[in-house]
């Protein structure tokens, strides 16, 4: 037994300085890289509380809107009455969409109209939907017309999410009812103007145009901006094939006075960010660094060693992200969708970063063609004006739309703009509206 201590005092003479250094330098190089990464982790939050944005959940607010002009009220009221719509209506109508297609491929002639999606014809074509069916059913329903057109009369619509301490798992009920209420009320502007009234045609096509604006209303919210946007690309496509019908001047009017009520998307875009990595980056990040709790998760274990390291990194380049994203919203006209201000390899080794981030892109590339709709809008109802004018429609564009071209054609127009560049795809960045009489 002696022997065999003797052999290990060696053994421990040469390891034990040699641990409590490893200790040591563990020890002082985590509290280091602890006290550093935490220090950018302020650095950031401080320095977007300088710049005047929220900088965590509970710091976003919605915006004051005064009462006499806030549609928000009958907004949400609209949307409460019609949770479910989509399985009744579809089970009553079918589905129903804007449809907009070259036939023959390749021929230049466009076909228009709402189909039912998931019904085709024997050539593979969608069946056109009951329109006239549709607005009927939703004129039977008082209540949620009055609605719709309280919002419609109202130009601003204050939100009421509170993200408070449920940060991204704040619960959004409007948007699917919403979304619904945005195909009722195309469709049934379609119909109107099918049957020659114009009128309703043009009140119920500035309706769905205020829900839209009502969803983007959602204060720092990107979910509801996108969905917004859908929706806004829905009122685009009817509003070719109310044109296509023809307007007469006071209609017409109404319309581009209606139409004009569209919020700023740099604005969108930009606030939408800043939501994103307060609401959602922040929120998560702290959750895991400080070991809160997350609704339907539970309780987090607070973050230790190294993964509290590497957490605490990654939170740093989240918001350094973010910061530029802010600072950069918009490129304008014909940039790459790519080029968000992100530099992509600067997310190597940042986990969660590297999930959230890349989709603002997308984002961004989604209210710039919105955007570009609203520019085609505009300089069709300008069109429209020359027509009803001087009894045809003029050879060259009107003033004020430099970047859009326009192509006269036997029954009517096509106009394009550029609107973001896809590498290797460059027409597919195109955003087009088309008249056919």
């Amino acid at each position: 037994m002696a022997g065999h201590r003797i052999r290990l005092r060696p053994w421990f003479r040469w390891a034990l300085p040699r641990t409590l250094a490893a200790v040591v330098l563990y020890v002082g190089g985590y509290t280091a890289l602890n006290w550093h990464y935490s220090a950018v982790v302020a650095e950031g939050l401080a320095a977007a509380r300088a710049r005047g944005e929220p900088a965590t959940a509970d710091e976003l607010l919605p915006a004051e809107v005064s009462p006499a002009r806030d549609a928000g009220p009958f907004f949400r009221a609209a949307c409460a009455l019609a949770d479910g719509f989509d399985e009744r209506i579809r089970e009553e109508f079918g589905g129903f969409e804007p449809y907009v297609k070259e036939f023959p491929e390749g021929s230049g002639r466009y076909v228009w109209g709402w189909v039912d999606d998931a019904e085709f014809d024997e050539h593979d074509r969608p069946v056109p939907a009951d329109l006239q069916a549709i607005d009927a059913w939703l004129q039977r329903m008082p209540g949620l017309q009055e609605l719709l057109d309280e919002v419609r009369r109202r130009p601003e619509c204050k939100s009421t999410i509170d993200f408070g301490e449920d940060g991204p798992y704040t619960l959004l009920p409007h948007l699917l009812p919403a979304k619904n209420l945005c195909l009722l009320t195309l469709a049934s502007s379609a119909a109107a103007a099918e049957r020659g009234d114009m009128t309703r045609a043009v009140d119920q096509l500035l309706a769905s145009h205020a829900l839209t604006r009502c969803l983007f209303a959602d204060r720092y919210c990107l979910i509801s901006a996108l969905v917004a946007a859908s929706c806004r690309e829905l009122v685009h496509a009817q509003l070719q094939l109310l044109l296509s019908h023809g307007l007469p001047a006071a209609e017409l009017e109404r319309l581009a006075r209606g139409l004009e009520e569209t919020p700023d998307m740099p604005t969108i875009y930009r606030e939408a960010v800043i939501g994103e990595r307060s609401g959602l980056g922040s929120f998560m990040f702290q959750a895991m660094l400080q070991g809160r709790r997350l609704p339907y998760s539970g309780d987090l274990p607070a973050a230790t060693g190294p993964l509290r390291l590497l957490l605490l990194w990654d939170f740093g380049v989240y918001l350094d992200v973010f910061r530029d994203a802010v600072a950069h919203p918009w490129p304008g006209f014909g940039k790459g969708v790519e080029d968000v201000g992100v530099d992509m390899a600067a997310l190597r080794g940042a986990p969660i970063s590297a999930l959230m981030i890349p989709a603002l892109g997308k984002f961004r590339g989604r209210l710039i063609r919105v955007q570009a709709q609203e520019l085609l809008a505009r300089c069709a109802l300008s069109l429209e004006r020359e027509r009803l004018e001087g009894g045809a429609y003029p050879s060259r564009l009107p003033m004020g739309f430099e970047g859009v071209r326009y192509t006269p054609t036997p029954e009517g127009y096509v106009l394009r703009v550029r609107a973001v560049d896809y590498p290797g795809r460059p027409e597919d960045g195109d955003e087009v509206l088309r008249i056919r009489r």
